[in-house]
């Protein structure tokens, strides 16, 4: 028989059923005194070399069905999240992304639960994102325009331009301005795969570069007048 801490295995519970039920008979048909004095779980325990609650334990379950399960696998219980569902993250997550749009925790919940009929916990999904290198973090945004050629093309006409009027004794008077967004949006967090960063397939889209606007509504714009001395006062 299996020493302590080890599982017992339904062919070795069938024999010590067996063994169980021999001594059954013995102490009904013998009256020798080791049949007399020690219980039939008492002897099955000293013959296989397990404990009195072991056999109790065994004649309980062989009771209640007359078959044996097998023994449950030791080791880490099994992840309460399917590996495939981690291939659904990363797509759900990347389409945001490449979108510009945010997505979090408790909005992939609802894709799951909604689109895919998968029910699952917030923190246990948040548990295996993380055992899956999908990260939270900030978002970083990049700039994706390309100047149009007649831009370029005006800019160094300026540039040209204002090097010949800054050589001059001329007083020469600018128009600065600078702008704010009325509902102005700062740093962003967002959920976004690291394995981006490996696969040479993936470009900077597929991680956290969202790249979204930086506000919408009404901008407030403030314009002024300025030269090499400061602003042109009574011009604000």
């Amino acid at each position: 028989m299996p020493g302590k801490g080890n599982s017992i295995a339904a062919v070795e519970k069938n024999i010590i059923v067996n063994i169980k039920h021999y001594f059954d008979k013995e102490k009904k048909s013998s009256n020798k005194k080791i049949y007399t004095s020690k219980s039939a779980v008492k002897l099955t325990a000293l013959a296989t070399n397990l404990s009195e609650i072991s056999v109790r334990r065994i004649m309980s379950e062989f009771n209640k069905g007359n078959d044996f399960s097998p023994p449950a696998r030791k080791g880490s219980s099994p992840y309460a999240i399917d590996e495939s569902i981690k291939t659904l993250c990363q797509d759900i997550i990347r389409s945001h992304n490449i979108n510009r749009e945010h997505i979090s925790l408790r909005l992939l919940v609802g894709i799951l639960n909604d689109k895919h009929n998968i029910e699952v916990a917030r923190e246990t999904l948040r548990a295996n994102l993380f055992r899956w290198k999908i990260l939270h973090g900030s978002v970083r945004r990049y700039t994706a325009l390309r100047e149009q050629d007649y831009v370029v093309s005006a800019r160094r006409d300026y540039l040209i331009k204002k090097r010949e009027l800054d050589n001059s004794n001329r007083t020469i008077v600018y128009l600065d301005e600078t702008f704010i967004n009325k509902n102005y949006s700062g740093s962003d967090l967002s959920w976004y795969c690291a394995d981006w960063e490996e696969e040479q397939n993936l470009d900077m889209s597929y991680g956290p570069y969202i790249n979204k606007p930086s506000g919408k509504g009404v901008r407030l714009i403030i314009l002024n007048a300025v030269t090499n001395n400061g602003w042109i006062k009574g011009r604000n």
